[in-house]
């Protein structure tokens, strides 16, 4: 059973507890997202994934379209990834179209 964790005008996050696997879905509205509130959102999935403990997380960015820049990297090795390391997960999945 898919379950909504949340639901706004750039994502949703979905959990799918009887396979422990945590879903990000980014909306093509995440063209018109401001930095802070990007940085925001992504903080708030990665404190989901730290306290649900998913054995996987699927983010599906088709519709993601947000620069990556080099500072925007270094926040995701920093503020970021070790959330995700310490949830424990075992995979990480990315759906993109190219």
């Amino acid at each position: 059973m898919k379950v909504r964790l949340k639901e706004n005008h750039y994502i949703s996050i979905y959990n799918f507890p009887e396979k422990s696997i945590l879903e990000l879905v980014w909306k093509p509205t995440s063209a018109d997202i401001a930095e802070e509130e990007y940085k925001r959102l992504v903080s708030h999935w990665a404190d989901t994934v730290e306290n649900f403990h998913p054995k996987s997380i699927l983010v599906d960015t088709r519709e993601h379209y947000v620069a990556i820049v080099p500072e925007l990297q270094l926040w995701f090795v920093e503020e970021i990834f070790p959330k995700y390391e310490a949830s424990g997960m075992e995979k990480f999945a990315f759906i993109y179209e190219s």
